[in-house]
């Protein structure tokens, strides 16, 4: 799936290890050394990046899989698709406004302080 991509990368870590090394860049005709910090950072990026590529085509291929098997008409696909509507069924919706929440909100505050209420008059007593 990403095999130019992984080329790429491969060739210019291939590049980078085997050139820069040797070569001095500009503006300064610097050398770097096979250990530099900079080479080793830019290695190290090229690296995590075939890594996230090859992450990406496991899980492409993992959820292609899985939307084939379910995906596919056939007895698992419409088994599955049956417990889910089976369910969709069972389950109790309910709808609630915005005015809801917040009489549900106030109506738990006021228990709250209700509590706190009693235990200051046991305090005064």
């Amino acid at each position: 799936m990403y095999e130019n991509e992984k080329n790429e990368i491969s060739a210019l870590k291939k590049y980078l290890l085997s050139q820069i090394p040797s070569t001095p860049l500009p503006p300064n005709n610097l050398l770097l050394s096979p250990n530099s910090i900079a080479l080793k950072a830019a290695v190290a990026g090229l690296d995590k990046e075939l890594g996230r590529l090859e992450r990406e085509e496991r899980l492409v291929r993992k959820f292609t899989n899985e939307n084939t098997v379910y995906g596919s008409g056939g007895r698992a696909a419409s088994s599955a698709h049956n417990n889910n509507a089976d369910e969709d069924v069972a389950m109790e919706y309910v709808k609630m406004t915005k005015e809801d929440a917040v009489d549900t909100v106030t109506t738990t505050m006021k228990r709250e302080n209700d509590d706190e209420e009693d235990d200051w008059e046991e305090a005064k007593a």
